[in-house]
C-alpha cells in the first residue's frame, strides 16, 4: 500500500466533495525522517530464557487498528460522523485503484466533526485489545524492540496511547485540524 506516513490535513475552509490538491504540506524544521548513513554499533546477545544466545537486535512492528484495539479506529470514526460515500472511498482503496494516503485524504475530508468530538467518541467505543499488555510486557523482557507502524491517524492513536499508559513507540499519519 502506497502513502505511508502522509500528511493528511483536515481543512474546515474546504467544501465537501472539493478534492482539489491543496498544496504540499510544509514540515515544520526538525520534523522530517532522514536515512543514517553514520557506523551502525554492533548488535549486542543475551541468553534467553531457554538458554540459547538470540540476538538483541530483533524488532516487533505491529499495526493498530483493529490489532492493538478491538475495532479500526478509523473505520469507526467514519461510521458515526461522515456521510456513507466514504465507503465508495474504501472500495476504490480496497481494489488498489487509490492509495492509502489520497484514501484518507478524500475520506476524511468528509467529517464534519471537531477533534475534540471525534476523541470523546473515540474514548467511548475503542477499547484495547486485553492481550496487547502482555504481548509488550514480553517484548520488553526479551529486549525486543516493539513499535507501532500505522495507517491510521496520530490523533487519535497518540490519545489513546496516553489514555491506557503505553509507552511504545509510535509511527503514524500527521492529521492537522484547521
Amino acid at each position: 500500500m502506497g502513502g505511508m506516513f502522509s500528511v493528511l490535513k483536515v481543512r474546515k475552509d474546504q467544501k465537501p466533495g472539493d478534492y482539489q490538491d491543496p498544496g504540499w504540506y510544509r514540515h515544520p524544521q526538525g520534523t522530517v525522517a532522514f536515512e543514517w548513513t553514520g557506523a551502525l554499533a554492533q548488535a549486542a546477545r543475551f541468553q534467553s530464557e531457554g538458554g540459547q544466545s538470540m540476538p538483541s537486535n530483533l524488532a516487533v512492528l505491529t499495526d493498530f487498528d483493529g490489532t492493538i484495539t478491538r475495532t479500526d479506529v478509523a473505520e469507526a470514526i467514519l461510521e458515526e460522523f461522515a456521510p456513507a460515500s466514504w465507503w465508495e472511498i474504501e472500495e476504490l482503496h480496497r481494489a488498489r485503484k487509490i492509495g492509502t494516503r489520497e484514501a484518507l485524504a478524500r475520506q476524511f475530508v468528509l467529517l464534519r466533526a471537531k477533534q475534540v468530538d471525534l476523541l470523546r467518541f473515540v474514548d467511548a467505543h475503542v477499547e484495547l485489545d486485553e492481550s496487547f499488555r502482555d504481548f509488550a510486557a514480553f517484548c520488553e523482557r526479551r529486549g525486543i524492540h516493539l513499535e507501532i507502524v500505522s495507517e491510521g491517524l496520530d490523533f487519535y492513536v497518540r490519545h489513546l496511547m496516553r489514555k491506557w499508559d503505553l509507552q511504545v513507540p509510535v509511527r503514524t499519519n500527521r492529521a492537522v485540524f484547521e
